[in-house]
């Protein structure tokens, strides 16, 4: 198990530890969110796995997700 944090220079120790609990995480940055509904993205890690995506809470989001 895998996941991803995204714009996240250093986690706080708790949530480092009850990350480590399930396995290792990636930070990501600069990830266009288009990048989210190509083909390929959903076929590789939605269809086949489990993907979860958290967004800063200080982040200007102006687009919105849907069900796919």
């Amino acid at each position: 198990v895998s996941f991803l944090i995204p714009e996240c220079g250093l986690l706080p120790k708790e949530l480092k530890s009850l990350a480590m609990e399930f396995g290792p995480y990636y930070s990501v940055k600069n990830l266009p969110l288009h990048e989210l509904v190509t083909h390929e993205f959903i076929h590789t890690f939605v269809k086949k796995a489990v993907f979860f995506g958290i967004v800063n809470p200080g982040a200007h989001v102006t687009t919105r997700l849907q069900e796919i």
